[in-house]
């Protein structure tokens, strides 16, 4: 059976450590008046073709080129166990397609400057059953870490979701192929 940080997006995506230049939630952003106000994830200053890794296991649900429809431009979205999705903008380049499964750990991309963007950056996202929860805390946990140290999290009923790993009853422990 796959540990629990195999099935939910816990970790760095990156293969060493880059600062957060935006957080989570609330902000402004002087100068860029149509930039998002309520920010749905965080966004990290990487140089165009940083290499992006998989989180935790799941399949490619979305994969979608730049468009000038859409703000995130290069765009990869990972379904993931129990109700998690991680999603990764601004993309220069894929490495896997829509319906493929990854392993955490595993290449999707590379970052770039695609779609609506101040510079060269990876926007990251993680949703729980449809809405967004702020990804630092998950980003931020190493492996090894008490994981329940993730009770914080709000929109995540982490009780539950340990019930259910635990109790290895629920089909929601296993990932589905589309």
């Amino acid at each position: 059976m796959l540990t629990m940080s195999q099935q939910i997006p816990l970790g760095t995506v990156f293969d060493r450590p880059f600062r957060i230049s935006s957080l989570y939630g609330a902000r402004n952003i002087k100068g860029y008046p149509g930039a998002s106000k309520n920010h749905k994830g965080i966004d990290f200053p990487v140089q165009v073709g940083t290499p992006l890794y998989a989180a935790a296991d799941g399949y490619v649900e979305v994969l979608r080129p730049s468009n000038s429809q859409k703000g995130s431009g290069n765009f990869v979205r990972l379904q993931h166990a129990h109700g998690f999705e991680s999603s990764f903008s601004h993309l220069s380049d894929f490495t896997v397609k829509t319906g493929d499964y990854v392993q955490k750990g595993d290449l999707i991309g590379y970052s770039g400057n695609t779609g609506f963007t101040t510079g060269p950056h990876l926007h990251y996202e993680i949703k729980f059953r449809g809405k967004h929860i702020d990804p630092k805390p998950l980003f931020s946990y190493k492996p090894g870490s008490d994981i329940s140290s993730l009770r914080g999290t709000s929109r995540v009923d982490w009780d539950q979701l340990f019930q259910i790993y635990n109790d290895n009853s629920l089909i929601s422990a296993v990932i589905f192929r589309p």
